[in-house]
């Protein structure tokens, strides 16, 4: 398999356009090579090469701002060792992976704790998932519920099967893993994201995964308390205490406070729907990307329709109910229904500020949040604090060795 990207130049992506097309060559010939029981095959037909070169036109738009090369040659070489025999080398926490769909363990409230993370980027959710179950005070019990698109859960399952302790059977120590396709699961994202990038005509802020949030109960509809992550997150120090929280009747969402915004810095006062709805308009904003929901709570207050129906008050409103991005419609949803946090439990702006107040203490901190522009995986990301993210990446493993991982690494900081 390490032949792979050297036979078709795939390692050159990092020069241009060409090479993104070999990732689209490369991609379709794994689909259509793949068969037996790991994963079926797609029938290749002229939408799903349309749909092929979509994405890869986002990559290129991308190519310059990413670690392209080393993301795509470990990309495309785990699409490839999905249909081999694997020889596992344990370089991540114990995990059991799980891909019965039915398995009762996915909704058992009682025996496990229950975590989510809606991403595309192989690298971010390594980390995450890493960091978590590595920090957590009983790994057990952690089921981790991963939704992603078709190649990056073939890609995750690849990695964990050959990385992590497995545990094979319905009573292993290790956590939970359950990594689902979003293709398919929950058209509400797609409209609301539509909805959200006619108004704001961004295109960043219209990507799904920042939107399945809004529909956790439509998801997991047994669930009663759910973790969710961002993934531009790494996890520290243990987080466990959070789910003996007590919540109130009317909680719904843990989350630290941003004092540092108030909801009249984003929301129109001046139109009536906001002035009746919204009030007092210097309440502080609250954060997301580290947040614990209260599901049955949620259910109760119907705040899934809640949100569709800001959504719907904003497209009649022609967009001036409040300014950009998903934070907004957020903010108006869970209005009232919010219980505050410690600022430990989350620190962000990592990915707004090259230095930080407060260094002394960031590894005493619960999570850190690379929320902004520059993400630790960006070859343009501050390059402080980002050995914090990488120490997840198990960069010692062949496979990272293989895909060059090591050249990012000079006198004690990471180059990406």
């Amino acid at each position: 398999p390490m032949m792979t990207l050297h036979r078709f130049g795939a390692w050159h992506l990092v020069a241009g356009s060409a090479a993104i097309l070999g990732f689209l060559f490369l991609s379709l010939l794994f689909l259509t090579s793949q068969s037996g029981e790991r994963e079926k095959a797609p029938v290749v037909t002229e939408g799903l090469v349309s749909d092929y070169v979509n994405e890869c036109s986002h990559f290129k738009a991308q190519l310059d701002n990413t670690i392209s090369a080393p993301h795509a040659c470990l990309m495309l070489e785990l699409l490839h060792l999905s249909s081999t025999t694997l020889t596992t080398t344990h370089t991540s926490p114990s995990v059991t992976i799980v891909d019965d769909d039915g398995d009762p363990r996915l909704t058992d409230n009682s025996n496990y704790d229950h975590f989510l993370l809606c991403s595309d980027g192989l690298f971010a959710a390594m980390a995450v998932i890493n960091s978590t179950i590595s920090t957590y005070a009983h790994p057990e019990r952690i089921v981790f519920h991963v939704i992603t698109d078709t190649h990056t859960r073939i890609a995750l399952r690849t990695w964990f099967r050959i990385t992590a302790r497995q545990h094979t059977s319905a009573t292993g120590s290790g956590a939970l893993l359950h990594i689902q396709a979003f293709e398919g699961r929950i058209k509400e994202v797609m409209r609301s994201a539509t909805i959200l990038k006619g108004n704001m005509g961004m295109q960043k802020y219209s990507n799904p995964f920042n939107h399945i949030r809004f529909y956790l109960p439509v998801l997991f509809p047994e669930l009663e308390r759910l973790l969710v992550f961002d993934d531009d997150i790494i996890v520290l120090n243990d987080v466990s205490w959070l789910f003996s929280v007590r919540f109130g009747e009317a909680d719904v969402v843990l989350s630290v406070a941003d004092c540092s915004k108030q909801f009249k810095s984003i929301f129109n006062y001046s139109h009536p729907q906001v002035q009746q709805s919204l009030n007092p308009s210097n309440q502080c904003w609250f954060y997301l990307g580290f947040n614990l929901y209260h599901l049955q709570n949620w259910i109760k207050y119907d705040l899934t329709k809640v949100y569709n129906d800001w959504l719907a008050k904003q497209k009649a409103a022609g967009g001036m109910l409040w300014a950009l991005g998903s934070m907004p419609p957020a903010l108006a949803t869970f209005h009232g229904h919010v219980k505050h946090l410690s600022p430990y439990w989350h620190m962000t702006d990592l990915g707004y500020q090259h230095a930080l107040r407060h260094t002394q203490g960031i590894r005493l901190m619960a999570s850190l949040h690379w929320n902004g522009v520059f993400k630790p995986w960006l070859r343009d990301g501050f390059h402080d604090y980002k050995d914090l993210w990488l120490q997840h990446l198990a960069i010692e493993h062949p496979l990272l060795q293989y895909c060059q991982f090591d050249t990012i690494y000079r006198n004690g900081h990471y180059y990406l």
